[in-house]
């Protein structure tokens, strides 16, 4: 996920005055970090067919992986979950485009017991495609995904750039029945390359039932598991255990 909302225009202003400082990139990202309670609030509002946590009376919290599969860069996310005590489960959010070329990593998530869950097909904004556009998206996707399904599997989606339209969401859930995830704890971790804020910002946002969202793919991947590093053992010291969004759905219906 590229941007999770559109930002009131001070904000956007405050964005552009930044990038014009320093490392605009690196100072975008710690803005975007800083300013995070009020976009979050923002978007809440916004988009109220998305989750953006699941409040459950349990420690439990929801890790997403974007842009999945990618080669070695997933594995050693898998590897990183896999080794880690308290058996820790996520969900991936699938490009289907990525996956043409990588079927057989799909199954390896799967078989890790984790979770697969529809990103879309390619990286093109999701909020700005028409209808029709959206739907040829989501299908070809949630038709590579389907081979992983079973009848009785919650379906999930995330909008390539945390954007979507009251039409796009009515189709995902009257004719897919899919849930729209965003998040709540989202580090910005694709701006740059600063693990340390990644982790202090996941750790402020965390609390019971929160979504945490990181990024698969080369260099993003590899920042993911530096995050992760860090993050696994904090969470289990602190009484949370990790799991899938369907985990947690079923957890909060079961209250």
């Amino acid at each position: 996920m590229k941007k999770i909302i559109q930002i009131p225009f001070v904000l956007v202003l405050s964005l552009v005055i930044t990038s014009c400082i320093g490392n605009g990139k690196s100072v975008r990202a710690g803005l975007s970090r800083a300013i995070a309670p009020i976009t979050l609030g923002v978007a809440r509002n916004q988009y109220e067919q998305a989750f953006f946590d699941i409040p459950i009376d349990y420690n439990w919290v929801a890790l997403t992986i974007d842009d999945s599969p990618n080669g070695d860069s997933t594995q050693r996310i898998l590897d990183l979950l896999g080794a880690t005590p308290g058996n820790p489960h996520a969900t991936f959010f699938v490009d289907g485009q990525r996956s043409i070329k990588d079927l057989q990593l799909l199954h390896t998530i799967k078989d890790s017991g984790h979770e697969l869950a529809n990103h879309g097909f390619g990286t093109a904004p999701s909020s700005a495609m028409g209808l029709t556009e959206f739907i040829v998206n989501v299908e070809k996707t949630h038709s590579m995904l389907s081979n992983f399904w079973t009848e009785s599997d919650m379906k999930w989606y995330r909008p390539s750039d945390g954007g979507f339209t009251d039409q796009q969401a009515t189709y995902l859930k009257d004719e897919r029945g899919y849930e729209i995830a965003l998040g709540n704890a989202y580090p910005f971790d694709y701006r740059d390359n600063n693990v340390q804020a990644a982790v202090g910002h996941i750790k402020r946002f965390v609390k019971p039932g929160a979504i945490i969202i990181l990024h698969d793919g080369a260099e993003q991947g590899e920042r993911t598991t530096q995050i992760l590093e860090q993050v696994l053992p904090w969470l289990q010291e602190n009484g949370y255990s990790v799991k899938t969004l369907s985990e947690l759905f079923a957890r909060k219906n079961s209250e």
